[in-house]
């Protein structure tokens, strides 16, 4: 499949000579680009790009990934495709931070590193498939707010989540990123993820992580301030690096 300007339906004219950098952005399972589009308004330097993937939102009755190196190669070539030329960094929250990490490998693979990967109330790689299979009986089938929808409807919504949940525990085991730096975003409320932080250490061989703290819970990306909350620490991972981080974990 080729990526085309389908896959940046919010994109908000052509970027202006103050913005610094471009940062991709894929939602939670079930999730489409629409959950980071009132953040478009809220930065100058930094150009916020949300990818629809096939099977969400405008792209609904397309059929979704469920490979996730398929994903990630997916949204590497349209990265490359369609961005502007300045620095790029990749944002995923939750499930969406496994097929960030995972484009963010296949970008330095093709010698074209991303600057950073902001991974929001996200779990360690490793983690995922431990934490689905520890709790597949809470899973949901469908996103509860589908509750209502049509039949047909809650259906392909449902096959996206679906589809998101299965790429989240896939491949990602023994991960290494050694040109991107990686930020870890968790809510005051994630006791489980702020404990888990030092896992993700072999992901960033011979780098420290920061971890930065924000009020709210796991869901706290679709509130109107969360931009505000994160995007300090998101300037800071753009900005160019001129001496790799010390070794350690996560501060």
């Amino acid at each position: 499949m080729v990526p085309g300007p389908e896959c940046f339906p919010h994109d908000a004219g052509e970027p202006t000579d103050g913005v610094r950098g471009e940062l991709f952005c894929l939602p939670f399972a079930g999730a489409g680009a629409r959950v980071f589009a009132q953040w478009s308004s809220g930065s100058d330097a930094i150009r916020i790009r949300p990818i629809e993937l096939p099977g969400k939102n405008t792209r609904l009755l397309e059929q979704p990934f469920s490979d996730l190196a398929s994903c990630a190669s997916y949204c590497a070539d349209a990265i490359q495709e369609y961005g502007t030329g300045v620095p790029a960094g990749l944002l995923g929250h939750s499930a969406g931070a496994a097929v960030a990490l995972a484009t963010a490998r296949v970008l330095e693979q093709r010698g074209c590193a991303a600057r950073c990967v902001i991974a929001c109330s996200a779990l360690p790689p490793h983690e995922n498939a431990r934490w689905v299979e520890r709790n597949a009986a809470a899973v949901p089938s469908s996103p509860p707010e589908t509750a209502d929808f049509p039949p047909e409807l809650r259906r392909l919504v449902s096959r996206g989540f679906e589809a998101d949940l299965a790429m989240s525990v896939q491949h990602l085991d023994g991960l290494r990123l050694r040109q991107t730096e990686v930020v870890l975003i968790a809510g005051e409320e994630e006791g489980e993820l702020r404990s888990l932080a030092t896992s993700w250490c072999d992901v960033t061989p011979g780098r420290s992580l920061r971890m930065v703290l924000v009020p709210g819970g796991h869901f706290a990306v679709t509130e109107a301030g969360y931009w505000a909350r994160i995007e300090p620490a998101v300037r800071a991972a753009m900005e160019p690096r001129t001496r790799p981080r010390p070794e350690g974990p996560p501060q």
